[in-house]
């Protein structure tokens, strides 16, 4: 997945919003620390995975960290390690979108269950057994397989 930084975009897309070509891209004013855990889970768990995501795992790592220090009855905290843990740890992803779901935070607020970073997730039981625990039908959020023998158009 490309990434770049981008010093002339707002920010939202400090938090992980996606570029044209389907990367996702910080400020570089925000790439010291978009905030602190402890002020806004939620952001700071997109920041970890974009973090994770560009290569500074050192980032991503610090993030954590804040997050698992936080109390566990916090809101937004399990769906804030989830994001976190996307693309880097998918079984501590999947425990903590479970937290979220027996804590009945709501994970869609923040970034749509449809959204890419899920995809590491997305052929897991555990994952199609949390949509369902939201009322969601898994089916609806397996990515999409072209029919058999059709060929692919190259661009």
């Amino acid at each position: 997945m490309g990434s770049r930084l981008d010093a002339l975009h707002g920010a939202g897309d400090s938090c992980g919003g996606p570029t044209e070509r389907g990367g996702y891209r910080i400020r570089a004013s925000d790439a010291g620390h978009v905030g602190s855990a402890e002020q806004s889970p939620g952001f700071s768990g997109i920041e970890a995975y974009v973090r994770w995501s560009i290569g500074d795992h050192d980032g991503a790592r610090a993030i954590i960290r804040q997050l698992e220090a936080l109390p566990a009855d916090r809101w937004m905290v399990a769906t804030a390690k989830a994001l976190a843990h996307a693309s880097s740890d998918t079984a501590r992803a999947l425990a903590a979108m479970e937290e979220a779901l027996r804590k009945r935070e709501i994970p869609v607020s923040w970034t749509p269950l449809s959204d890419r970073l899920y995809d590491p997730l997305r052929d897991s039981r555990r994952f199609a057994a949390v949509l369902r625990g939201y009322g969601l039908d898994e089916r609806t959020f397996r990515p999409r397989t072209p029919p058999a023998g059709a060929a692919r158009e190259r661009r």
